[in-house]
Parts: C-alpha cells; structure tokens; sequence
C-alpha cells in the first residue's frame, strides 16, 4: 500500500546532507509517499532537489511508533555505501541507521557509540533482560545463538562502542569506527537474513537433500 500526500501538509524546503555539493544544502520538496514496509513499519519516501545544484535525492524515515517526525532522515538514492535490504526489529535498525549517518558525517566516536547501540539492541531483541551488551553476547553463544567467532567480533565492536563514549579513552579513529561497522553489518546479515534463508531453504529443500546434509 502505498499513499501519496500532497505538499501542502509537508514542509517544502528541508535542510540536508548534499553528496554532490558534499555538505549541508537546503532541499526543494517534490513529492511524499509512504508505504508500509515487509517489516511492518511505515516508510516515508520523500523525493527531493538541491537547491544549489539542483541534484535528486530520495530521502527516507520510518514511523517507530511516534510519528515520521520522530526519525531523521536517511538518503535512500544516491545510495549510500552501506545499505540493510531486509527486515531489522525497530530498535536495531534505527541505531544501525544513525550509525551509518554518523558515519557519512564522519563523526567517528559517534558512529562507534550507535554500533554499540545497535548491538545492545540486538542483545535485547533475543533476551529483554540483558544488562550489558557483554552481559548479552555471553548470553548469545552460550543459547548458541552466535559462534564464538560472532562472539569475538561482537565484543571487539563493544570495545571500540566504549571507546568512543568515554572522554578519557583513546580516540576512536576512521579505521575504528569503519570496522565497527563493518562487524555490525556482518552480524546482521548473519542474524536477520542468512539465517533465516537456510532456515527456509532446509524446510523446502527435498528430503534426500536434507538427508545427504547428515552423512
């Protein structure tokens, strides 16, 4: 389903990141649709045009329960470097989006913090009662949720997450803050798409190929 809504109720000019001019630009607003995502949540896309350079973009925000003003905006095209195709729960994914805007504003110590918080978020999504993030990714490999590979690449991010929210570590650096990400977005590739599609392809696959899986 999707709804398109006329510009009178929508702001006509909005501030944002230009990736062509390569900083803030004030955006000319062309139109506004919303549709409901394969996760449930409302999207809205909105289409607008640098008023300096008169570049495209398609900017987008998801209503986690509060309203679209409650989101900030992520630029859907020009596609960013990073991009999450499939169905995140709502907490991870707005903390994986903040990082990814962080990242693009090349606030690193920043972009470390809202990993951390995407891996707490994902912590919580498997057990509610978790009180650290070490706490949880204990939690994780001992059900066997995660490997103990997942388990290190978790806790490396945590370490890097702690480093950036703390004013007498040490500085978190691009290449920190990049690998944080980089360790994140395997994570949920892993947790929230892989997995499920060989959960999905084991229940559909013949039974003489599942069989040959045990010998």
């Amino acid at each position: 389903m999707v709804t398109t809504h006329s510009l009178d109720a929508e702001p006509k000019r909005l501030a944002f990141h230009c990736p062509d001019c390569d900083g803030p630009q004030m955006f000319q607003v062309r139109s506004v649709d919303k549709s409901r995502g394969e996760d449930g949540l409302w999207e809205e896309f909105t289409f607008a045009v640098c008023a300096r350079c008169q570049k495209p973009v398609l900017l987008r925000r998801y209503d986690y329960g509060g309203g679209f003003d409650d989101d900030e905006y992520y630029r859907a095209y020009p596609a960013l470097e990073r991009q999450i195709s499939f169905a995140l729960p709502a907490g991870v994914r707005r903390a994986y989006d903040e990082a990814v805007k962080t990242e693009q504003a090349k606030a690193w110590s920043a972009t470390a913090v809202m990993a951390g918080q995407a891996l707490e978020a994902i912590c919580r999504d498997y057990d509610h009662h978790i009180r650290t993030i070490s706490d949880g990714l204990q939690k994780l490999l001992a059900a066997g949720v995660i490997s103990q590979e997942l388990f290190d690449w978790g806790n490396s991010l945590r370490v890097v997450r702690n480093r950036g929210a703390h004013a007498n570590s040490r500085p978190v650096t691009a290449d920190d803050a990049r690998f944080a990400l980089d360790f994140l977005q395997a994570l949920l590739e892993i947790l929230y798409s892989l997995r499920r599609k060989f959960e999905v392809w084991k229940k559909e696959a013949p039974s003489s190929e599942s069989e040959s899986m045990s010998t």
